[in-house]
């Protein structure tokens, strides 16, 4: 018996592994490599029925080792075509109608809401549909989705879900503000086909139509109406933004606060719908059916419980955590009811393969990602941490089973929260415990709600109690959040040393369960390398000397990093507020280990760091004005009427102009032409982004 007819690896076990890796495989492909599949899709469908009609002439011929590699070789070509073409057919670009490919002759746009707007401090956001764009005075039927912000003016309410405006067709490009190591927000747009946005005042829209119930879908009918419900009697702004968050997976109540201090507690995972949800869900649904009793007649339970689950995450807005959890669910329940067995890491495969064929974008998905990963780590890991101890009684022993379930699901998480968010929580075994108790109570208290909404007096007390015990949850929470170290809450990882992680992990496990020596030489070969580079980084950070003027809306901030330590060089100059500053900063500062603040004397304008002259302009200057040295960095962060390089260049002797995000962006795109045409050195942050130097 030849080697490939024995049961050596573990993909034979769970035959989606090999699918799923070349389907991702395929993905990527498109992602670094993209053709225009409006064009040429005729073709890769030839090729991919070429490859898979070879994949099946070769499997017949079983018994040969060249036919069975060959076999593997065709199949894993095909299924990466399969991915490929998937990922072609859902980026909207490569559809004729979208209507990005009529922006240039088009003078006006009918646009759907299509989403609740969404309040900003000076905005309405929303989300929209561009149905049609007006074109030599002819409506364009269009597809595609954009942003909408409308400015608030006058406390006039936003228009509604489901209204039909009318506007102009003036749509710019989704950007970024620019700054080093910032979230690529553009990509993260693109990845949900959204190219564009428009920023308009309430009076530069027309009302066409207004949005009626009866036009929504049952599930957003449903959505809308809990979102009502709850709305109605949870007044407390952290109890309703989580209850909504929790139950219907709409987070537009969510504060950034809450949510910061979810994910530094190491428990955001209860706010995303996902596995214990459904799991939940299904319980309650089990138990309503308890008069099924015999054995035999239990995957009746499953077949009436499989749609109401599947309506439940249509309900919630099917984001990626929720769709996977039901998908794992549909495939264990169908093998039920038909009688076929099942392996746990298989079925969970086979969901991501089929979830990414219809979503191939969700791959890059944090969300998505966190959710598979903390799955596949509960089915390694789970059973042999809860057989470590034996509890006596069933209270100790659902406090053991919820840690060992967080210990299981952190050992392949950590890495992924580390790479996203820079911190790993240490008391996430604490938070997760009693989060898990919350978690079945909110959402029981929360469904009572909105069952008992037509009673205002049931409804209110049950309001009150989870509002009380809300309450009491993210005090503990906070107070879990402060006994997390300091330096724990700014790690940083690169996608190489995230991948030298879970090659580690990888090759403990295998060295554990198999005891080969191989992987455990080649696991202290990765750690030795992933130590190294964390040193290279920390060296690298010792020697930064780095003068930096950040992309802040409509403020100025600049810094200089040196030696893990930053100094704030325009306080006073600027109010920006501390969430700007974080967005702005905080991966600067984490990636390059400057976590500790010097202090500077507020209101100065001029600094001597490193033989550089660094000047803070915050008037215009007179012809008065003589006794000024050369300047190595002019940063002007005033408001200017009218600007002309020439002019201030002879008044002023600079190397390099900055000039940061107070002016109209007409009046910038203006003065970079007129800067590059006469060949003078200057920055606008607003266009160009954060402005670095790095200081010899």
């Amino acid at each position: 018996m030849n080697r490939w007819s024995q049961q050596h690896f573990f993909w034979e076990r769970a035959p989606f592994f090999r699918l799923l890796l070349a389907l991702v495989l395929g993905i990527l492909c498109y992602e670094w490599w993209q053709i225009g599949l409006v064009a040429t899709r005729h073709w890769i469908s030839l090729g991919l029925l070429l490859v898979s009609s070879v994949t099946g002439f070769l499997w017949i011929k079983k018994s040969l080792f060249i036919g069975k590699l060959f076999q593997t070789i065709a199949l894993f070509i095909s299924m990466s075509c399969l991915g490929y073409l998937a990922a072609g057919m859902a980026d909207i670009k490569n559809q004729t109608n979208w209507y990005g490919h009529h922006l240039k002759e088009a003078t006006g746009s009918l646009i759907r809401i299509i989403d609740v707007p969404d309040e900003k401090e000076r905005t309405w956001k929303l989300n929209v549909t561009i149905e049609g764009l007006i074109i030599n005075n002819k409506i364009v039927p269009t597809a595609g989705n954009a942003f909408v912000y409308i400015y608030k003016q006058d406390s006039l309410p936003p228009p509604k879900l489901g209204d039909v405006l009318m506007l102009s067709a003036r749509w710019q490009p989704i950007t970024n503000m620019g700054n080093p190591y910032e979230f690529d927000y553009r990509k993260f747009c693109e990845r949900k086909n959204i190219y564009y946005q428009q920023f308009i005042s309430s009076k530069e829209y027309l009302l066409v139509e207004k949005g009626a119930l009866h036009q929504l879908s049952a599930s957003a009918k449903a959505h809308q109406w809990g979102m009502e419900a709850i709305a109605h009697y949870v007044k407390d702004a952290s109890a309703l933004g989580l209850l909504q968050a929790m139950l219907l997976g709409d987070e537009i109540n969510f504060s950034a606060e809450d949510r910061q201090l979810y994910v530094d507690t190491g428990i955001i995972h209860i706010v995303a719908i996902s596995g214990g949800h459904i799991a939940f869900l299904m319980l309650l649904i089990t138990s309503a059916l308890f008069w099924i009793k015999k054995v035999k007649h239990q995957w009746i339970k499953l077949a009436i419980a499989l749609p109401m689950v599947i309506f439940y995450v249509m309900v919630a807005g099917a984001p990626p955590s929720a769709v996977r959890a039901a998908v794992v669910f549909s495939l264990l329940a169908i093998g039920v009811i038909i009688g076929k067995s099942h392996t746990a890491l298989n079925t969970l495969l086979a969901a991501t393969f089929f979830i990414l064929l219809v979503q191939p974008m969700w791959l890059f998905a944090v969300g998505f990602q966190l959710s598979v990963v903390a799955v596949l780590s509960l089915i390694i890991f789970y059973k042999r941490i809860l057989n470590w101890y034996q509890p006596p009684n069933k209270i100790l022993k659902f406090i053991w089973s919820s840690i060992a379930a967080s210990l299981a699901a952190e050992i392949l998480i950590a890495p992924l929260v580390v790479y996203y968010f820079h911190l790993l929580p240490a008391m996430f075994l604490v938070a997760n415990v009693v989060a898990v108790m919350l978690m079945g109570v909110v959402m029981s208290l929360g469904i009572s709600i909105m069952a008992f909404s037509a009673i205002p007096f049931l409804a209110s007390l049950l309001a009150s109690i989870v509002t009380g015990i809300v309450t009491v949850f993210q005090w503990i929470l906070y107070h879990i959040s402060l006994m997390n170290p300091e330096f724990l809450k700014y790690l940083h990882l690169t996608w190489v040393e995230l991948l030298l992680c879970y090659f580690i992990i990888a090759s403990l496990i295998v060295f554990l369960i198999y005891h080969s020596l191989r992987s455990l030489q080649l696991g202290l070969i990765a750690t030795c390398i992933l130590l190294l580079s964390f040193n290279i980084k920390q060296w690298k950070a010792n020697n930064l000397h780095q003068f930096i003027v950040y992309n802040v809306s409509k403020q100025t901030h600049a810094e200089y990093l040196n030696g893990g330590y930053f100094t704030n060089l325009s306080k006073g100059i600027d109010t920006v507020t501390t969430s700007q500053l974080q967005y702005a900063t905080k991966e600067n500062h984490v990636v390059n280990r400057a976590l500790q603040e010097q202090t500077k004397r507020t209101g100065q304008e001029i600094f001597f760091i490193r033989n550089k002259t660094i000047l803070f302009l915050k008037e215009v200057v007179t012809d008065s004005v003589t006794t000024l040295p050369p300047i190595d960095y002019l940063v002007i962060h005033y408001p200017l009427p009218k600007f002309d390089a020439t002019v201030l260049q002879q008044k002023i002797t600079f190397r390099q102009l900055i000039i940061t995000g107070k002016q109209r962006r007409k009046n910038v795109e203006a003065w970079k032409d007129s800067c590059e045409k006469k060949q003078i050195p200057a920055h606008f942050t607003m266009i160009d982004g954060a402005y670095i130097a790095h200081l010899p």
